[in-house]
């Protein structure tokens, strides 16, 4: 099953090959590993804050 970068979109044909990315390459990034699932503010929250 392909595996793919949350930071750089690349994708890996292995879990471990995305691993030793991520380490290599975004050693310093961190990601929300559930961020996906999070909810985003409506468009007009977004809008008063610029």
């Amino acid at each position: 099953m392909a595996s793919e970068c949350q930071l750089c979109q690349e994708i890996f044909s292995s879990r471990k090959d995305l691993v030793t990315h991520e380490r290599i390459k975004h050693r310093n990034n961190k990601i929300i590993p559930h961020r996906k699932t999070l909810l985003q503010p409506p468009l007009e929250h977004k809008t008063s804050f610029y």
